[in-house]
């Protein structure tokens, strides 16, 4: 989660509400208490966000 929090800049409770709210990826377990989340997710997440910030300089799909 460090990484996580790391990357998209918010806080753990800022997360939390994002992703029990479906607008975060959601994390896979990987063991009791242990979680992961795909980096392909999350970039994807970001990429969407600086989207929805500046529409001209999203990627265009090909």
């Amino acid at each position: 989660m460090p990484e996580v929090l790391d990357k998209i800049g918010l806080d753990e409770s800022m997360l939390t509400e994002l992703i029990n709210g479906g607008d975060f990826p959601r994390p896979v377990r990987i063991g009791s208490r242990a979680v992961r989340w795909s980096e392909n997710e999350v970039d994807a997440w970001i990429a969407a966000r600086l989207a929805e910030r500046d529409p001209a300089a999203a990627p265009h799909p090909r």
